[in-house]
């Protein structure tokens, strides 16, 4: 089923191609085919505030939703200081440094960033109208979603799991969320 099953990533704020190469590397490795066409695809994997992006009226089978930007009472700047704080714990000065300015030239797409917010503006909405089939995974060290209201929100049509790891785990260590794909097409 891999060897025909499209696959696009969307991706979320202040991200783009160079978060994914590791994703993307391994996605082909493992037979999947990825695609720039998202309505299209058969697989949508949709990263942080990227899951707001997710087409209407796209075809996939499967829609995996990896730290979905939703924390209802929380700011987005205390989530962002989180995010911020644990990447320099984890990654050193030299290297934190250098994926800010990497961020920093994502964000600078300025359509981009204002269909985003967009997409922040209204997420019970968004949650309450899907009508396919979505799984959304809560990294356990992420400081961008609250899994209680996510599942509040959205209700029992989806799937909600946890796994070990921070916001940008998926870009970083993409094996285990390959393997949860595999196990759902």
């Amino acid at each position: 089923m891999t060897e025909s099953a499209t696959v696009a990533v969307v991706y979320g704020f202040a991200e783009g191609g160079y978060h994914s190469r590791k994703l993307r590397t391994a996605l082909l490795t493992a037979g999947f085919t990825l695609t720039s066409e998202i309505a299209e695809a058969d697989i949508i994997i949709a990263h942080s505030a990227g899951c707001y992006l997710v087409p209407v009226g796209h075809q996939a089978r499967v829609v995996l939703n990896i730290g979905y930007t939703y924390w209802p009472g929380r700011s987005l700047l205390h989530s962002l200081s989180g995010k911020l704080a644990e990447e320099y714990r984890r990654t050193g000065m030299l290297t934190w440094l250098k994926e800010c300015a990497i961020h920093d030239i994502y964000a600078l797409n300025i359509p981009y960033v204002l269909r985003l917010i967009k997409g922040w503006r209204a997420p019970e909405a968004y949650l309450q109208a899907m009508q396919f089939r979505a799984i959304f995974v809560r990294n356990q060290a992420d400081p961008y979603c609250e899994p209680s209201a996510i599942m509040q929100a959205a209700g029992e049509k989806h799937t909600y799991l946890s796994l070990p790891g921070y916001h940008d785990h998926l870009w970083d260590e993409p094996k285990e969320y390959i393997n949860l794909l595999k196990s759902v097409i």
